[in-house]
This record gives C-alpha cells, sequence and structure tokens, in this order.
C-alpha cells in the first residue's frame, strides 16, 4: 500500500490489526508491526494504537526496542507487538515471541525494510517465522521500482495499491520547497542558519544533517546562541531519545537537529518549518530522492501549510539538488 505523507497509512494498517486480534488470557500474540526506527514504534503504539483501542478491554501491547528487556524463557504474552527489526528477530530466534497465532504481519516504511542498505535480511528473517495463513500488510509512502519488485515476491500474489501517477504525486501542494546558496553568505552555512534562528520567530522546526557528529556540531551552535533546541540520533542514549521526542512533541524544544533516523514517518503536528542542512545522498554519495521526499513530509501534515528550506554551500550540493528537484 503506499499513500502520501500524512494521509493514514498508519490509520489504515493499525484498524486492520485491532479489528483481527481476538482478546484472550494468557494473551498470544496476533499482530506484529516492525519499523525502522524506535521513534516510530513509540509513535504508532502512543499516538494510533491506545487511542484507537481504548475500548478493547484487556488489549496488551508490547514494545520490542533497544532496552526492553525479557529474561530468558520469558514469553511475551501480548496481542499486539511493535519494533524495530534487530529486536524482533531476537526475540523470534530466543521464542520469546510464539508466532504461530500471527494473524497479520506489517513492514512500515517497507521500502526501507526490504531495501538492500536497509533491514532487507531482518525483515527476510521476521516474515519466515509467520504463518502461512498470516496475511503481510507492507505500507510506505515511496515505493521505487525495484522495491515493489522484491515485496511481490516476498508477499505471493499480492494485492497491490500503487500511485500510478509516477513519483511526483507524491510531492504535497501544501508544502512550499525553497533552497539557499550559502556560499556568499559570511560563515557560511552555519552562520547563516545560526541568524535565521536568532532573527526570525519560527514555530517548531526540524533540521536535518548528514552525520552525527555535523549534528552535535549544529546543536552546539545553536544552544551557545541560547536557543532551545535538541539533538537526536543512533549515538543517542535509549532513553534520553524518548525523552527528547517527547519533550519535542510536547512543545518545550522547538528545534529539533536530526541525522535520517527521524526522515520516516515521526509525526509532530506544529512542525511548519524542515530544513535540510545537508542536501541528502545515498552512501554512494548519489542524490538520495526518496529520502527527501519523507524528509520534507514532516511538514504539511494532513492539508497544513508547511515550508522545506535546503541549504547548498558547494557546487556538488547544487548539483545534487538540481537531480531531486
Amino acid at each position: 500500500g503506499q499513500a502520501q505523507r500524512g494521509s493514514g497509512k498508519t490509520a489504515a494498517f493499525v484498524i486492520g490489526m485491532l479489528y483481527r486480534i481476538e482478546i484472550d488470557s494468557p494473551a498470544t500474540p496476533q499482530a506484529l508491526c516492525v519499523t525502522p526506527t524506535r521513534e516510530l514504534a513509540v509513535q504508532i503504539v502512543n499516538k494510533a494504537i491506545k487511542p484507537m483501542a481504548a475500548h478493547m478491554d484487556g488489549l496488551k501491547i508490547q514494545l520490542a526496542l533497544a532496552g526492553e528487556r525479557m529474561e530468558r524463557g520469558e514469553k511475551c504474552e501480548s496481542h499486539l507487538i511493535v519494533g524495530t527489526p534487530g529486536k524482533v528477530v531476537d526475540w523470534i530466534k530466543r521464542r520469546t515471541i510464539n508466532t504461530k497465532n500471527m494473524k497479520v504481519f506489517v513492514l512500515d516504511e517497507a521500502d526501507e525494510m526490504v531495501a538492500e542498505g536497509g533491514h532487507r535480511a531482518n525483515s527476510l528473517l521476521v516474515k519466515k517465522a509467520m504463518p502461512k495463513k498470516c496475511q503481510s500488510l507492507l505500507f510506505s509512502a515511496t515505493f521505487p521500482p525495484e522495491v515493489v519488485e522484491f515485496a511481490t515476491k516476498m508477499v505471493s500474489n499480492p494485492d497491490k495499491i500503487l500511485i500510478e501517477a509516477g513519483p511526483e504525486f507524491l510531492v504535497l501542494d501544501v508544502i512550499k520547497q525553497l533552497w539557499i546558496d550559502t556560499r556568499p553568505y559570511d560563515g557560511g552555512k552555519l552562520a547563516f542558519l545560526a541568524d535565521i534562528y536568532t532573527l526570525m520567530t519560527i514555530g517548531q522546526s526540524i533540521i536535518f544533517v548528514g552525520t552525527k557528529r555535523e549534528a552535535d556540531n549544529v546543536y552546539r551552535t545553536l544552544t551557545e546562541q541560547d536557543y532551545s533546541c535538541s539533538v537526536l540520533h543512533s549515538q543517542v542514549d535509549n532513553a534520553e531519545r524518548d525523552a527528547t521526542m517527547e519533550a519535542f512533541r510536547n512543545g518545550e524544544s522547538n528545534v529539533l537537529i536530526t541525522t535520517n533516523v527521524l526522515a520516516r514517518g515521526v509525526d509532530v503536528d506544529n512542525v511548519c518549518l524542515v530544513v535540510n542542512y545537508d542536501v541528502p545522498v545515498d552512501k554512494d554519495r548519489n542524490p538520495d530522492f526518496e529520502t527527501y521526499l519523507h524528509r520534507i513530509g514532516r511538514t504539511g501534515r494532513f492539508g497544513r501549510k508547511g515550508t522545506a528550506i535546503s541549504l547548498v554551500d558547494d557546487q556538488n550540493s547544487i548539483q545534487i539538488l538540481a537531480a531531486i528537484e
């Protein structure tokens, strides 16, 4: 299944999972959702499953994330499990999760979950552990042709709901996209960014940076100018990641500086600006079209207006942005 950002894909598969679950005691695992990041897993549980299942008395939900402990030999007694690929595979291998009663298996952000450079190996291991009759649902906004081809082999005879008109229809009209050449600016890209935040009152915004080190650098610069901001990447401790995300959701911090870990799926209502501090490239330094779409889709949710600004500071980044355009 494919649909634009912020159009309700999570609601679609969560309703599908909840509808199929029969509440028993002790609880047997009947639905599993695997997502690329812990932030997305937490969001799916807190913002979609819990509110939608508010009247399902006795429903048990389990997060399968780094830091969640299950003793050896202990079984997961929950109807619905949401987690990241490494942890889910670990629990399946250790028989913590009994998969024999699984009815629905969901891969969210499916293109990343089955991409060669992504979580393909773990996704396949989880899929193999599902019973024959289990329904598989793969959802994402972006589905490059090679991913569709692989997913078609992974799920036998699938129904495909794809945006036939082509990927350009994934770009939302409500998001204004700008780019700025910061080469003539005194102090370059970093000084330009710091000045924007000093001069303007901006609601909540997310700044996407290419590397963890650069993210820390941007964070330091803005903090030194007394700007309330937070930084989030895979090197940040798990508990701190959860607290940072919660503070940003609650509006306690206005600026979130992050790597691509938050490019997908993470949904904060009031984000009105996305800054591509670094233009998105893949591991071979080629333009990463999908990541660009996912990043700018953090704003303009459900038809609200938003702005995405990309900063360029050399000829290479200008060429990458031109290819994305």
